[in-house]
């Protein structure tokens, strides 16, 4: 289960957290120290940073749009792994997420429930040109990728977003 933003406010200094994505090489998710006290909002409640580090010179912020990416458990780490090949499709995801990071959703026609479905349903229409075996693996990851981080866990549930992804999937499209 990922980190909530009550439980990162209550964070302390060296508390441990696993990445769910990110392996070190023997394959154990990453770990990142928390290295000072988590910093709150009273005017946004919903808002947190939290100071990290991990390894010896990589420090970093988490703010409450990548707590669901860590756990507090190297256990619940490991539920998530990352596909192992990066196919022409996920690069094509990996693309999506760094254009939709740089144009703000709030105003752009992507904001709202019926904003997330005409993402997923463009994000569908795009594996049309890519083969049908590398769409299961790009439609899995589209969701903690990409619906996760710019909606959080609310709006849509993951089967909705994929429902709305594969409406968009011509039966005729992709190569075989």
């Amino acid at each position: 289960m990922s980190i909530t933003v009550t439980q990162a406010k209550n964070l302390r200094r060296g508390t441990i957290l696993y990445h769910k994505m990110n392996r070190n090489a023997d394959g154990t998710p990453q770990r990142w120290r928390v290295t000072g006290k988590p910093k709150t909002w009273n005017r946004t409640p919903g808002r947190v940073e939290v100071p990290v580090r991990q390894g010896l010179y990589h420090n970093d912020t988490l703010t409450e749009k990548e707590l669901f990416l860590l756990s507090l458990t190297e256990d619940e780490a490991k539920g998530v792994v990352k596909p192992k090949t990066n196919t022409p499709a996920l690069s094509y995801l990996k693309k999506l997420v760094n254009a939709v990071e740089v144009n703000k959703i709030d105003t752009s026609p992507y904001r709202g429930k019926e904003g997330a479905k005409r993402l997923a349903k463009d994000f569908g229409y795009g594996l049309n040109d890519f083969p049908r075996s590398q769409h299961k693996d790009a439609i899995n990851a589209s969701y903690t990728e990409l619906k996760v981080p710019i909606y959080g866990t609310g709006l849509l549930t993951k089967k909705e977003w994929t429902d709305a992804v594969k409406s968009r999937i011509s039966k005729y499209g992709g190569q075989s």
